[in-house]
């Protein structure tokens, strides 16, 4: 089968999937438009033998096909070994929320409701092309890893030296995945303007000032940048809603936290399972009223309960459409309110005397 060249030379390929002509010209026009190849199909059978042609990045599917239901569709590419991790999103007149739940179930990576905008299409199949062509990078040097190990099994010394510099590479990627991936939660929640930025900081910062090696410092401030990547299952009228959320939204807004850890988890990365552990406990809390898991005290990990203070703090400090933003000393005061009841003591003790530093951060990485 081809090997897909995954050199950043072109936009991508996006394998349209309508059942009815017009409307799949509509979508192929606008894509062209922004300088995608486009490929249509209509059925299960024209997308699978799209897929087994040529490396398709994106598959833009409509919720309705020829033989049935995208929903099905979706599914059995998942379930191939080939093709599923092709990102695909749905393209839907009906936007009732059970649609998305099963849409979301099915594994499908966003939705477009139509009339599909052309900006909003347009940038979200961007993001999902980039997230597609670093994947494809990480395969492809692992791939090419295997063999150098393979080929060199009688020159021990230097397998060993393109084992590391590998390793090397493969954390890079993993860093690249993760801002990549950061930059398409902040894409869908984009009132929280430049909170992934300040955040991470503040949780390398806190990581720095508990004792933590500088290298593993480093890897709580780039793992926590997705602390919030569960959001991206949060259908829209929840995530963006311009108030606050009723008690049943909230326990959907909730999931996020479980989400995000299985979205992350499974990983050969240490960075990404890292991230994991992050996404699945930043709103743990250590008097055991937290979710997903109630977790208490030293129970919660403890780049968790790092993150926790981090991510309180820059709510309290930024504006929402619902909410001023507080001052830092006010925002201080909540979190020693908060010591020992909803955050680890010893975090915010080092946290609320690092003032200065808080200060610069929140200078340089202010929204604009």
């Amino acid at each position: 089968m081809h090997t897909p060249d995954i050199a950043l030379e072109s936009k991508g390929i996006i394998l349209v999937v309508d059942p009815e002509a017009g409307s799949r010209e509509h979508l192929c026009g606008m894509l062209r438009h922004h300088g995608y190849e486009v490929r249509e199909a209509e059925d299960e059978a024209t997308t699978l033998n799209a897929l087994n042609d040529e490396p398709i990045d994106v598959v833009v599917l409509d919720l309705m096909t020829a033989d049935g239901n995208g929903i099905e569709i979706c599914e059995r590419l998942r379930d191939n070994i080939t093709f599923g991790r092709v990102p695909v999103v749905f393209v839907t007149a009906n936007d009732e929320k059970s649609q998305r739940i099963r849409g979301k179930e099915a594994g499908a990576d966003d939705f477009l409701t139509k009339p599909v905008d052309d900006l909003e299409l347009a940038a979200r199949i961007k993001n999902l092309v980039l997230v597609r062509r670093y994947y494809q990078h990480i395969e492809n040097d692992r791939i090419s890893l295997m063999r150098t190990v393979e080929e060199q099994t009688g020159l021990l010394s230097k397998a060993m030296i393109e084992i590391g510099r590998a390793k090397q590479t493969l954390r890079r990627f993993n860093e690249e995945i993760i801002v990549r991936l950061s930059k398409a939660v902040e894409f869908r929640d984009d009132e929280t303007g430049n909170h992934v930025q300040r955040m991470s900081r503040y949780c390398g910062l806190i990581a720095a000032h508990m004792g933590m090696s500088p290298e593993m410092a480093e890897a709580v401030r780039i793992a926590s940048a997705l602390h919030d990547v569960g959001k991206i299952s949060i259908p829209d009228e929840i995530l963006r809603k311009p108030g606050r959320l009723t008690p049943e939204e909230m326990v959907v807004m909730r999931r996020h936290a479980e989400k995000g850890y299985r979205v992350l988890t499974g990983s050969e990365s240490s960075l990404l399972e890292l991230a994991a552990t992050i996404a699945r406990s930043h709103h743990e809390r250590y008097d055991g009223t937290g979710y997903p898991q109630r977790l208490v005290g030293k129970d919660i990990p403890f780049e968790g309960r790092i993150a926790s203070v981090a991510d309180v703090f820059d709510a309290l400090t930024s504006a929402r459409v619902y909410k001023r933003a507080f001052s830092i000393p006010k925002a201080m005061e909540i979190l020693e309110k908060e010591r020992g009841s909803g955050f680890d003591p010893q975090i915010v003790d080092v946290f609320l005397n690092r003032t200065e530093e808080i200060k610069n951060i929140m200078i340089v990485y202010a929204d604009r």
